[in-house]
């Protein structure tokens, strides 16, 4: 049998503890936070440094603040690894764009929704902006999070030492730099949480690397499972295309250009180890090339199958003379994949390769005749026609499943062909053309950084390379005709 309280019967003090407690039960805390399978990768991976890269509503902003919660306050889940626990209270460092949006309209909510009120010993604010925050730790000390922004010097970001760092959207590459030196004397950790729209060095030094010192992953709208499809296809249709792939699904918005917009590592990427196993060594081989006077000079090594698939196998990529590029190439092919002669063909940047030297009078083909590399540099070298090429061995019906009559034509190898698969992700077309936003157009050409590799790639596909025996005694390479 319920009791039946009037107003007058219950105090103000006791009326008040009521409607505090009942705030308290109704408020989410970090006890309410059940991560997506994205979410969860990321607070479990054990590496000093990790990246989301999340479209827009993907989550990524949740993932950073209970990242920050459970190093401040030492209240870990059960599921969290202790291999990156702090059992002690830690000095943190949050960094976002700027004071008004950055911290006040995205970040200060975020953190205000779940750090518990009981815990949070000060919110500290400097001229209306937080700035700092104090957190009773588990263990009853004191952790501490300063809020820094992008707008600041970055001398503020030097001479601090700390255990964590998080980078709230893509920080200017000085800042990260100062912060991260504060990390080294406690062998601190650091996240970014961030829609990739700027700061492309973030992709050049930490998605792209060569070793595997940074984890990363791409959170897209869609890994959110608390907005409806109606909802993002509402936000969606609100925001110009080429904002979508940033916006949505996370990718660096200077790679959204991209001239080769089907590549995808699941698809084209083939691990050495399975090419060895297919690969026979009565295969033709294309070695190409790109010359340079004061940079390294590309090439790469690409073969074709009978049944018209191509691959590029080996890549090269160093400084040098005529005379040592071409020794450098000769060793490579008959030491790591025991070419014969009469199975390479070779071609050469048709532009530089028939330039005479304005010393010898001889052509750069010529030259490396005389060190016994034998190039044709004839291939065509219409850029359009040399991106379709390309295009077209890279297409494949995306709505299908990869089968035998549904695949790409053209494929990487992973290991040896780390700094071409590199290139041809980040040849983009240049920007724009117009003297403002309101009247820019395309561009019809790709910029003129990352092209070393895509031209060799390009000469490659636009010479039509089909496959032959190079020692069945009907053809060789010299007899074998380029038909674009």
């Amino acid at each position: 049998m319920g009791i039946n309280l009037r107003p007058e019967d219950v105090s103000d003090e006791d009326l008040d503890a009521i409607i505090a407690e009942m705030e308290q039960i109704a408020r989410i805390g970090p006890w309410d936070y059940v991560p997506h399978p994205k979410q969860l990768s990321f607070h479990q991976a054990l590496y000093k440094t990790r990246v989301i890269l999340g479209g827009n509503r993907s989550g990524k902003t949740e993932c950073g603040t209970l990242e920050a919660w459970y190093h401040a306050s030492g209240d870990y889940p059960e599921w969290y690894p202790q291999e990156q626990r702090f059992n002690h209270p830690t000095r943190g460092r949050i960094i976002v764009t700027d004071f008004k949006k950055g911290c006040g309209e995205v970040l200060e909510p975020k953190l205000r929704k779940w750090f518990p009120e009981d815990r949070v010993i000060r919110w500290g604010k400097y001229m209306g902006h937080l700035d700092k925050i104090e957190i009773r730790h588990i263990s009853g000390g004191v952790s501490s999070i300063d809020i820094l922004t992008h707008e600041q010097d970055d001398m503020v970001f030097e001479g601090w030492s700390g255990h964590w760092a998080w980078f709230d959207e893509p920080p200017p590459q000085s800042k990260y730099v100062g912060t991260k030196r504060g990390l080294v004397d406690f062998n601190g950790i650091a996240w970014l949480t961030l829609t990739p729209i700027s700061e492309p060095w973030i992709f050049d030094d930490l998605i792209d690397r060569k070793d595997e010192r940074v984890w990363s992953t791409v959170m897209t709208i869609y890994d959110n499972p608390h907005l409806s499809p109606s909802a993002i296809e509402e936000y969606a249709s609100s925001m110009p295309d080429e904002e979508k792939e940033a916006r949505l699904h996370g990718k660096f918005r200077h790679l959204v250009g991209r001239v080769y917009k089907d590549l995808d590592a699941s698809v084209h990427l083939m691990d050495l180890a399975k090419f060895e196993e297919i690969y026979q060594p009565h295969w033709p081989v294309w070695f190409i090339l790109d010359p340079a006077d004061r940079r390294e000079q590309h090439g790469i090594w690409a073969t074709v199958d009978p049944m018209g698939n191509a691959y590029v196998f080996d890549e090269f990529c160093q400084k040098g003379t005529i005379k040592e590029t071409s020794e450098a190439v000769l060793k490579r092919e008959s030491v790591r994949w025991k070419l014969k002669e009469e199975q390479i063909l070779r071609i050469l940047d048709p532009n530089k390769g028939n330039t005479p030297n304005t010393v010898t009078g001889l052509k750069l083909v010529e030259e490396f005749a005389k060190n016994s590399l034998y190039f044709n540099a004839t291939v065509n070298d219409d850029i359009r026609l040399g991106h379709l090429a390309v295009m077209e061995r890279l297409a494949y019906d995306k709505k299908k499943p990869l089968s035998a009559d549904n695949h790409p034509k053209l494929y990487f190898v992973r290991e040896t062909t780390r700094e071409c698969w590199s290139q041809m992700n980040k040849y983009i077309w240049d920007d724009w053309k117009g003297v403002n936003k309101d009247s820019r157009a395309k561009k019809e050409t790709p910029k003129d950084i990352n092209k070393d590799m895509p031209d060799c790639v390009r000469y490659f596909c636009v010479s039509n390379p089909v496959f032959f025996d190079p020692f069945d005694g009907d053809d060789s390479p010299s007899e074998v005709r380029f038909h674009a």
